[in-house]
């Protein structure tokens, strides 16, 4: 079943930009983490390029948006992922099952990084990529998540 986006890329960019101050307030006040307050600001306005139907009015739109973030949220506090564990105690991550031996090669020198350095690498990856994709490359998704958790 293919979904039909119902949006125009100016009617997302637009609600976007008046909506995204809102919606990150409401998650960061929730998920208290700058990480997980961008994913589930990224993963509501996702929904909302899904979502398919139209709103009546602004105040139904900005009401949808808020409900939607505000379940993204305690959805994200309710996996089990979200735990606290130190980067150093994770010694022993495998490859993913179909990465390359590039890829895999390139996930090792990620990760002998000093912590700072992965960090700051994945808020660079993370952040370079347009928010229209949607995705980031599979290696980067594999220690951003290993640096988040």
């Amino acid at each position: 079943m293919e979904l039909s986006l119902l949006r125009t890329d100016k009617e997302i960019t637009q609600a976007y930009e008046t909506y995204v101050d809102m919606v990150y307030r409401l998650c960061f006040t929730i998920l208290k983490n700058q990480f997980d307050t961008e994913d589930a600001v990224q993963n509501t306005f996702v929904k909302l390029m899904r979502y398919p139907k139209r709103f009546d009015s602004p105040e139904h739109e900005k009401a949808w948006l808020f409900v939607t973030a505000s379940n993204t949220c305690k959805d994200a506090l309710r996996r089990t992922s979200r735990r606290e564990e130190p980067l150093e105690a994770q010694t022993d991550l495998p490859a993913p099952p179909d990465s390359d031996p590039v890829s895999r090669a390139v996930l090792e020198a990620v990760l002998a990084l000093p912590l700072t350095s992965i960090t700051t690498r994945a808020i660079q990856v993370q952040r370079s990529r347009p928010c229209s994709t949607n995705r980031l490359p599979p290696s980067a998704i594999i220690f951003t998540k290993r640096v988040r958790s």
